[in-house]
């Protein structure tokens, strides 16, 4: 009896040591033939997160990823997504979760970065077709640029108080900011000789024209350096 409770005090402070230290207990307490031991195991690190590149495929009516390298190509397409022409796709890594527009099925949507989670943000009672997107994490709002309704929209990141900032725009398609400074910037492409390159205040005011000439049809737009 006494060899028995020396064990297990014995047992006890192993225990106790290990919750103390942040270690992860795999099996707490083994008895077997009234030997009783602690197995105790290093807590496992989270694995550091891998640069990947995702993009939509309208023809195939996918989301996919890869590595940098374009090795480890998978398809994060699920049912629950009911793709029908994905467009824009934007990331909020931070947070864990990918934003993309669909035409056909004139929707807003987001999932986790492994294409589970599917939520409709923003469906077709308010939309009419949706061309590119971008995210505004620090302020938790969403931009796109709506080519149906000729108009560039705003709504919080889960979807609610959509609100129209620009209308009366002709094919608005690419869109890009930049919340440092408060500006946003778009492309129209309504042809040879009317296309634009535009930019506003994030709520939509202080619009005005790029002097850039020369248009066709531009689309995408990003902001970098040069």
């Amino acid at each position: 009896v006494m060899e028995n409770a020396l064990s297990q005090h014995a047992a006890n402070q192993q225990l106790a040591a290990a919750i103390t230290s942040g270690l992860r207990v795999v099996a707490v307490i083994e008895k077997y033939r009234r030997v009783e031991t602690v197995q105790v195991y290093p807590e496992l690190e989270e694995p550091e997160p891998v640069p990947a590149l995702y993009w939509t495929d309208d023809g195939a009516n996918a989301i996919q990823r890869a590595n940098l390298n374009g090795s480890g190509v998978q398809n994060l397409t699920t049912v629950d997504m009911g793709l029908d022409n994905p467009g824009g796709i934007a990331l909020d890594v931070v947070n864990g979760k990918m934003y993309w527009t669909d035409w056909g099925s004139h929707k807003i949507q987001r999932a986790n970065l492994n294409g589970t989670g599917v939520q409709n943000l923003i469906t077709d009672t308010e939309l009419n077709l949706p061309s590119r997107i971008a995210l505004d994490v620090a302020n938790k709002k969403i931009y796109w640029t709506e080519w149906g309704s000729d108009r560039i929209g705003r709504a919080d990141l889960d979807g609610q108080n959509d609100e129209p900032l620009i209308s009366g725009l002709t094919n608005p398609a690419g869109i890009a900011l930049d919340v440092a400074n408060g500006k946003m910037y778009w492309t129209t492409a309504s042809g040879a000789g009317t296309s634009t390159i535009e930019r506003a205040d994030l709520d939509g005011l202080n619009r005005r024209p790029l002097p850039i000439t020369g248009l066709q049809t531009p689309t995408g737009i990003a902001l970098g350096t040069r």
